[in-house]
């Protein structure tokens, strides 16, 4: 529940801004060139930085689990060396029988 309060502390005033963007160009108050700037304000440059302040709070010893990152790390390397173990003889067979009703 913290975490989820943390992402909502982080991101909710950005899809607020956005969606008071959209509010005061649908009633005619903003132009598009406006909207266009705006946005590009909020997502290059407030985003960032509204993300940096928060996780420069962070104590990283309480929010990551090591154990749970390294056993993501550990998958991710498995999954892929596993499709490249897998994918080899079905890629040469793809190849060859390209070659062959190429010619």
């Amino acid at each position: 529940m913290e975490n989820l309060l943390f992402i909502a502390n982080t991101v909710l005033p950005v899809f607020l801004i956005v969606f008071l963007g959209i509010f005061l160009r649908k009633n005619g108050l903003v132009d598009d060139n406006f909207v266009n700037h705006s946005s590009r304000i909020v997502f290059n440059i407030s985003l960032p930085v509204l993300v940096f302040l928060e996780l420069s709070r962070l104590d990283a010893d309480t929010a990551f689990e090591f154990d749970q990152i390294l056993f993501v790390y550990a998958g991710t390397i498995f999954s892929f060396i596993l499709s490249w173990v897998l994918s080899k003889p079905l890629i040469q067979d793809s190849l060859s029988s390209m070659c062959v009703t190429g010619s």
